[in-house]
């Protein structure tokens, strides 16, 4: 992904904003993207994805990077 994309994006899990913080927000960090269906993750969700779920959302639903 390009940080130009990943500011307009949000985490295909929580929804959350990856791109820069607003007016006193916090940044997110980390944003990993799924080789297969190429979503964007926080790494809060990415962490759970791989320790808990043991499989990409994205990937199962079927859905393309939005």
């Amino acid at each position: 992904y390009t940080r130009e994309a990943a500011a307009a994006a949000v985490c295909f899990a929580c929804r959350a904003s990856l791109g820069p913080p607003a007016a006193g927000g916090a940044a997110v960090g980390m944003v990993l993207e799924c080789p297969k269906c190429a979503n964007l993750y926080c790494a809060d969700c990415d962490l759970f994805v791989h320790e808990s779920l043991h499989n990409c959302p994205g990937c199962e639903v079927g859905g393309v990077a939005v």
